[in-house]
């Protein structure tokens, strides 16, 4: 592998987090319960993925393999384990994928990175 690539994944490892917590909330539309709906996803990142751009912006294109260990989901407090990633709004896979990769984006913006959920 090429050594620049080398060095670029080595750089993103210092800024995606190996294992991390992604928290947020939502409400449930049409619901008569107002209270917000707490949402906890323990991940793990598995692989990073990265080759040079011919064309484009970017000189590196890459995905970062992340494994969401669990769902979470809460009211008040009280929090039940059992769901996967699609029980929640898409609008909050977006907030969690851009929480994995923001401070790339500002700090390597040479480099573009998607993410994919792996099981």
């Amino acid at each position: 592998m090429d050594k620049d690539i080398l060095i670029t994944i080595e750089l993103i490892k210092k800024f995606v987090k190996s294992n991390g917590v992604f928290e947020d909330y939502y409400y449930t539309p049409y619901s008569e319960n107002e209270l917000p709906i707490d949402v906890r996803i323990p991940y793990k990142v598995t692989k990073i993925s990265l080759h040079k751009e011919k064309e484009g912006k970017f000189k590196y294109e890459g995905v970062v393999y992340v494994k969401p260990l669990e769902v979470i989901q809460g009211v008040g407090g009280q929090f039940e384990t059992g769901y996967s990633l699609d029980d929640i709004p898409e609008y909050l896979l977006d907030d969690f994928t851009e929480n994995i990769v923001k401070d790339i984006d500002n700090f390597l913006s040479h480099v573009y990175l998607e993410v994919d959920f792996t099981y």
